[in-house]
């Protein structure tokens, strides 16, 4: 069906820093870099969520990165390294629940799974991860499920690809959700009644090991290339630049203010940002710890529809249904902990919440009355239910798609195509008419060779300045990108060199 959406409608354009810093990671990949030198006037190109110094390169973990590079050098578009993490999301899933659950509960479950993840759900319509997240925690509990059936050693070996794959995606969340599964390990090796229990978890450990040292070495190996260092990770060095606000709620804003590189930059992440105003709101209004412990029930309980958990009634003699919900505590517990919330940050915890659902519904399907099948009634009914407003929203899928041609990011897009269809390379200076004038709305972002894609976008820093920038590019054709102080509308014209 997404498959289907791309080829009536094509790719959504990248809106939200985040996706155009994956973006950035993604191209970098697929020049065959870890990361790209830094250029000799950054301060044309530092945006939000990159880092220009010590290297060119985004700040986030390079995972969803690395995705969106596979979909560009086997596809010839990144948007395709998100149905390959959609598919591969669904398809752990199931596995998962078919480990812990019966077959037609694991269906069941992950059909209604498959259908909610349509567009417009963001996770599978934007390059703004969630869905591989989702796959480490899947991996973690199918290691788990396993070791459970047969106690093969080798599920060691899944455990420690999924603590992987959600280093490099989600860590502190993923971390919280490891931690919570060490403990539950520890507690299982301190009642295992015989010996063998113990010897096998024992085994299945040391299989995990050479998994993790060549995951923790070639994350070193990136590190290093990024910021100089195997030990600091490229979010920490964007942290002590630029952040102003921190990423606990109970953290206090960073003060005094950075050196930002440019005025754009600074009206984004300084105090007169949006996020940093609603970190103040935040403190002022003292919202407190259990506001977000609310806001974290709500991300990971408002993600997917509630109806299911109707059925929890007739769960709670199940084991399996209390290493849900406490695994979902942990990533409650994490959530409300952060100061932004948005829903791909509960992706490591999604994995749980399928694996609570698929044991309720495992457990409706077994229950009668009078040897009537009155839980799979229920089921039945629920899945209807669940299911409607998500293909409701992918059959109007058209409108959606026929609304971002009106928006700044679709301008954005076209603009660049018009520009390198022209055939000469092109600069274009972004002159915003004032820096606070639509923050969200950030134009200036380039590829990972910065000096050979058709077309450059950077920042207006001035006559003076951008006349040293045009030195430096003299073979190129010089633009000012200007825009209606009263809306969004942009106009285009020959820059005078």
């Amino acid at each position: 069906m997404r498959l289907a959406l791309l080829w009536a409608y094509g790719a959504p354009s990248p809106a939200i820093a985040d996706e155009f810093a994956y973006l950035l990671g993604a191209d970098t990949f697929a020049h065959g870099r870890l990361t790209n030198p830094p250029h000799p006037m950054p301060a044309f190109f530092a945006s939000p969520e990159i880092l220009v110094e010590p290297t060119y390169s985004p700040k986030y973990p390079p995972g969803q990165a690395l995705t969106l590079a596979a979909g560009q050098v086997l596809f010839g578009d990144p948007f395709y390294g998100v149905v390959i993490e959609g598919a591969a999301m669904i398809f752990l899933l199931c596995l998962m629940l078919c480990l812990w659950t019966a077959p037609w509960p694991a269906a069941i479950v992950s059909t209604a799974l498959a259908v909610f993840f349509d567009p417009p759900m963001y996770w599978v319509n934007t390059y703004w991860g969630g869905c591989l997240a989702v796959c480490g925690g899947a991996l973690l509990l199918i290691a788990i499920g396993w070791f459970r059936i047969s106690a093969r050693p080798f599920t060691g070996c899944i455990f420690a690809a999924g603590c992987a794959v959600l280093f490099v995606t989600r860590p502190y969340e993923g971390g919280m959700l490891v931690l919570a599964l060490l403990f539950t390990g520890a507690l299982y090796f301190a009642r295992a009644r015989q010996p063998g229990q113990r010897h096998k978890l024992i085994v299945a450990a040391a299989y995990a090991i050479p998994v993790m040292a060549a995951a923790a070495a070639l994350t070193a190996v990136y590190n290093r290339a990024v910021t100089g260092s195997p030990f600091t990770l490229p979010y920490s060095v964007y942290l002590a630049k630029f952040q102003m606000a921190p990423a606990f709620w109970f953290q206090p804003l960073r003060t005094p203010e950075p050196a930002f590189p440019n005025l754009r930059f600074a009206a984004n992440q300084g105090l007169t940002g949006r996020d940093v105003a609603t970190y103040l709101e935040v403190q002022e209004t003292r919202f407190g710890y259990a506001g977000h412990v609310k806001s974290g029930v709500r991300l990971i309980f408002g993600l997917l529809p509630n109806l299911p958990l109707l059925l929890l009634g007739i769960g709670f003699a199940d084991r399996r249904v209390w290493f849900s919900l406490a695994l979902l505590g942990m990533g409650i517990f994490a959530a409300s902990l952060e100061i932004w919330q948005n829903y791909h940050y509960m992706a490591p915890s999604i994995a749980a919440l399928a694996l609570l659902w698929g044991v309720l519904v495992d457990r409706a399907l077994q229950f009668r009355m009078r040897r009537t099948p009155v839980g799979a009634a229920a089921v039945g009914l629920i899945f209807l239910v669940v299911s409607a407003t998500p293909l409701l929203a992918t059959a109007r899928y058209g409108a959606y798609a026929s609304a971002e041609l009106h928006s700044w990011a679709h301008d954005r897009v076209e603009t660049i195509r018009q520009l390198a269809a022209a055939g000469k390379p092109a600069l274009v200076f972004v002159r915003y008419p004032s820096p606070v004038w639509n923050v969200d709305a950030e134009w200036v972002y380039n590829g990972a060779d910065i000096d050979h894609q058709p077309v450059i976008l950077a920042h207006d820093l001035g006559n003076a300045e951008n006349h040293r920038l045009l030195e430096y590019y003299p073979d190129r054709t010089a633009w000012l990108l200007t825009f209606d102080p009263n809306g969004s509308t942009h106009f285009l014209n020959p820059y005078p060199r």
